[in-house]
């Protein structure tokens, strides 16, 4: 997909995704397609969001910055000589040319991840609200999944804009209603590919949100329960 066919299908996915869906690649070609577009972007972001963490320790350590002044107006009966002499005795941070080859391992491993999680969670919310299609599921839902990340291309560029300085930080309402926007894309890529009722792909994804939680909640509680016996 081109830059123009994203930004239509982020636009108007009821339309372009049912297009896309009459003419499929297979999981594979999809797949590539949406690392072709998403490795770049995750790169990228990796790389900004590494600096600006390196840069704020390197600041830290030194005591500068509006975090280390904020944590020295938490602890007033710590001097601040004393404070960064114990900072100077830590471990020297990774450069970041060091965290780069980490950065090209990670986004591609963390991009697949994401396909596989979403793939299998949707695919099985998809099966309870009886929307997958009689013909290759699997394969459907592998295609469906791919293309809505490829699609979140887009959310990815603007979110990228979020680790600009000074205004970065003042526009994460926005990329939080852009999640959730991307997050229904994708029900609606499923729709459009299992050829079912839209309102089942999308709530086969909110259906996948809400047992994660659960899920989560409950392995808390049973890793409580564990602790609490042996103590």
């Amino acid at each position: 997909m081109g830059p123009q066919e994203l930004w239509e299908a982020s636009l108007q996915p009821h339309r372009a995704l049912p297009r896309r869906a009459a003419k499929p690649l297979g999981p594979g070609g999809a797949l590539v397609g949406m690392l072709a577009w998403r490795v770049p972007l995750g790169v990228l972001g990796a790389i900004a969001t590494a600096r600006g963490l390196l840069v704020g320790l390197t600041q830290f350590r030194q005591l500068e910055g509006p975090f280390a002044q904020t944590v020295l107006a938490a602890m007033p009966e710590v001097a601040p000589e004393d404070l960064k002499a114990a900072l100077a005795n830590l471990p020297q941070f990774p450069s970041l040319y060091s965290t780069l080859p980490w950065i090209l391992l990670l986004v591609p491993l963390g991009l697949l991840g994401a396909w596989l999680h979403h793939s299998a969670w949707d695919h099985g919310c998809l099966w309870l609200l009886r929307g997958l299609r009689k013909d290759h599921p699997w394969k459907a839902t592998f295609e469906a999944e791919a293309v809505a990340l490829q699609v979140g291309s887009v959310g990815a560029v603007l979110g990228l804009v979020t680790l600009v300085p000074v205004v970065g930080p003042y526009l994460w309402p926005l990329t939080l209603v852009l999640d959730l926007w991307f997050w229904c894309l994708r029900g609606m890529s499923l729709a459009a590919f299992h050829r079912c009722p839209l309102w089942k792909g999308v709530a086969a994804t909110f259906l996948h949100g809400i047992l994660v939680i659960l899920f989560a909640c409950g392995l808390l509680v049973l890793v409580f329960l564990v602790v609490g016996m042996q103590v």
